[in-house]
């Protein structure tokens, strides 16, 4: 329902590009991880703990706060908060749940799993009308793709397996300079 101007139809497209380049020069498959090594490393643990807390203090926070009184950047970083946060833990569970891990693994993964989905779902349903569309599209699709890049390298150890780091970094600066065009005349 909002009109995009020039400059943020240009950086739609630019966004979109660098989305499309993101698996081309990116990170591919790795066979044969042994999970339950990387599951148990400290920077797993610790960024785990990270986006577990912020998924939940967010996700909190959302509940507690009437959310149409804070300022603009507030909502606006408070819901990308439980977006990224949620949609990554969720990613990471789903690709857990389907490997041959311990019981209380798959149960965690399960609970988290459950947990992210419906923090995914309420953040979509308060973004609806809390936040304008044209601004934080944009900026939560960057997000998403931010925040599981970051997954991706500590858990997964993605950086064993780059295609190419000079196309993967120019894709990443693709979606900055795409998002700071769909922003408009946002500083």
């Amino acid at each position: 329902l909002e009109s995009f101007n020039k400059d943020m139809r240009i950086g739609t497209f630019v966004v979109v590009i660098g989305c499309v380049l993101l698996p081309i020069v990116g990170p591919k498959s790795q066979e044969g991880q042994d999970v339950a090594a990387l599951l148990e490393m400290w920077q797993t643990l610790i960024w785990g703990a990270v986006l577990v807390a912020g998924m939940l203090i967010s996700a909190s926070l959302l509940l507690m706060l009437n959310v149409s009184k804070l300022s603009e950047p507030w909502r606006v970083g408070l819901l990308l908060v439980a977006r990224a946060t949620a949609f990554s833990i969720d990613l990471t569970v789903s690709k857990i749940i389907v490997l041959d891990i311990s019981p209380v693994t798959l149960l965690t993964s399960i609970v988290l799993k459950l947990l992210s989905g419906l923090v995914i779902t309420f953040a979509l349903i308060v973004q609806a009308s809390a936040v304008s569309q044209t601004k934080f599209a944009p900026l939560n699709a960057s997000g998403l793709i931010i925040v599981n890049g970051v997954t991706g390298m500590i858990v997964w150890q993605d950086y064993n397996v780059v295609q190419d780091w000079v196309g993967y970094a120019c894709a990443f600066v693709q979606l900055i300079l795409g998002n700071y065009l769909l922003l408009g005349d946002i500083p």
